[in-house]
């Protein structure tokens, strides 16, 4: 998803920057097509980013030490927040800020729901978009307390809504996630020189030559100095509301769900509950949509009584997340080149298709339609996320519900509008189950409609 990634070194050799560029590439697939890097050295700050995917602007010609120097670096590849900016030079993030002298950037993940009543709280002069992450900044800048932190501390605690932060000052790293938990945010350290990172979800320590050390808490800044020293400062308690979505649809396989549980082996579990709740008899075939179904449909053939896992669709990886993109034309296109297949494969076969999630249909929709061109004769879609009816404040793309396909539909109607013999979605307790703890420290509301931002 929207993927953040901070590197604090305590070496001279630190080269800061050229991590950050190797976190963000590992990231980049969960993002929209924004990416920037922020550094700091002796000399003061670097910057650079800009619209486009990370490998487009940290390309094979872009000297990374040289332009983005220093020990300290941030960087977020992302997709849009709340607020827009026609111009868009301000969606990408970190953006940068001025505190008493000093320059410093802010890198966020997620969607802050007061906007409106925070925006009241800042000079209008001083703003240049609409977008929440600068809102933030903003409100950091005007503080009158006796330190950043303070400050920040100050400006955290009138935030309502979901998010991480990584925020680059004075050569020093500042984590914080938001009270409920809804965001996600690890921290790591590389054992041979004690280089703090943290990012978005666990798979990116390894790249990076790190392990992973520790769950930045909710309501939690971790605030790593310049001696590589770490405090930690609690500024906010709530009830947990931890995304659900997220551990369904956006975490690689590779990461972490808990201490003793991977998103991969997470996702196989519940594929094998998907087809005891809703199995297909007699089916020749379990064929994951490439790529976040195939954990999913691992798990569903497991028992070989709907069908052998027959993963016969591919991806085509230089096509990116579709749902995120920021129209349906733009969608549909991207679909029609998303996934291939062979009439060898599939003809006169029926199958089970497994994806992850049903937002708009769009995907679905037109990749059922080609494979039905292939002479599939029948095709049962399973879905592991349940049915997804209402809006998402708190970080996904779907800003209203006339977007969704679900609300207001039985699922033979939806079954029959993405061109489907049958469909099924996961039960929402068997999930809530299946990802532990407490049912209710996770956020259903896109499922249920149980909103729990103020104004909700």
């Amino acid at each position: 998803m929207c993927a953040i990634i901070g590197i604090a070194g305590t070496a001279e050799t630190t080269d800061a920057g050229a991590l950050a560029v190797e976190g963000l590439h590992m990231l980049q697939h969960r993002g929209h097509e924004a990416s920037g890097i922020a550094t700091m050295d002796e000399k003061g700050p670097h910057a650079m980013g800009g619209l486009g995917l990370v490998a487009t602007i940290f390309n094979q010609d872009v000297d990374v030490p040289t332009e983005l120097p220093g020990r300290v670096a941030i960087g977020h590849n992302r997709y849009s927040t709340v607020g827009k900016d026609e111009r868009n030079s301000h969606l990408i993030q970190p953006i940068a800020g001025w505190y008493r002298g000093a320059p410093f950037f802010l890198a966020h993940n997620g969607n802050i729901t007061n906007c409106k009543e925070l925006g009241e709280l800042v000079d209008e002069k001083r703003r240049i978009s609409s977008v929440d992450s600068e809102l933030v900044v903003r409100l950091i800048e005007q503080g009158g307390g006796a330190s950043f932190e303070e400050d920040l501390v100050a400006v955290l605690q009138k935030l309502d809504g979901g998010f991480a932060f990584l925020i680059l000052y004075r050569n020093e790293i500042y984590a914080a996630r938001d009270p409920r938990g809804n965001r996600p945010l690890e921290m790591g350290v590389r054992d041979e020189d004690g280089v703090i990172v943290f990012a978005s979800e666990t798979c990116d320590f390894e790249t990076l030559g790190a392990r992973w050390k520790a769950s930045v808490e909710p309501g939690t800044i971790i605030h790593v100095k310049q001696d590589g020293r770490i405090a930690t400062r609690s500024f906010a308690s709530a009830p947990l509301r931890r995304c659900i979505f997220e551990e369904i649809y956006f975490k690689a396989p590779a990461s972490q769900h808990n201490e003793t549980t991977s998103e991969f082996t997470l996702r196989y579990g519940i594929g094998i509950e998907m087809e005891r709740a809703s199995p297909v008899p007699g089916a020749d075939y379990v064929v994951p949509v490439r790529d976040s179904g195939e954990a999913f449909a691992l798990g569903f053939a497991w028992s070989r009584k709907s069908g052998i896992y027959y993963p016969t669709i591919f991806r085509n990886h230089y096509i990116g997340r579709t749902f995120i993109l920021p129209s349906q034309n733009e969608r549909a296109v991207a679909v029609g080149r998303k996934h291939i297949g062979s009439v060898l494969d599939l003809a006169g076969k029926s199958i089970v298709l497994v994806d992850d999630s049903l937002v708009r249909g769009t995907t679905s929709s037109k990749l059922i339609e080609r494979i039905r061109k292939m002479g599939v004769r029948e095709v049962h879609f399973r879905v592991a996320m349940s049915r997804i009816e209402h809006v998402c404040y708190y970080g996904m793309d779907w800003p209203t519900r006339d977007e969704l396909i679900a609300p207001d539909k039985s699922d033979e109607q939806i079954a029959a509008e993405i061109g489907a013999d049958s469909i099924a979605f996961s039960e929402l307790g068997m999930l809530k189950k299946a990802v532990g703890g407490n049912p209710n420290s996770w956020c259903d509301a896109c499922v249920t409609g149980n909103h729990w931002h103020k104004a909700a």
